[in-house]
Parts: structure tokens; C-alpha cells; sequence
């Protein structure tokens, strides 16, 4: 499900930036799979 960041990032074209909080979110930051989504 896609979440209002979703549509903010893919409006103003900043998809890379999503992905990079995202993984930063979910702690990815740390080399760790970014599979690992709760």
C-alpha cells in the first residue's frame, strides 16, 4: 500500500529520496536486507 510520502515523492519526481528514507526508516542504513520491512 502506497502512502501519502508515496505520492508527495512521485509528484515532485524525488522517487530516489523516498527510497533512501525509507531504507533509512526501516534501518537498511546498517547493510542489513531491505526486505526486512515490519
Amino acid at each position: 500500500m502506497k502512502d501519502i510520502l508515496w505520492e508527495y515523492f512521485w509528484h515532485t519526481g524525488r522517487i530516489g529520496l523516498y527510497l533512501l528514507y525509507r531504507r533509512l526508516e526501516n534501518g537498511g542504513v546498517n547493510g542489513e536486507p531491505e526486505e526486512k520491512i515490519s
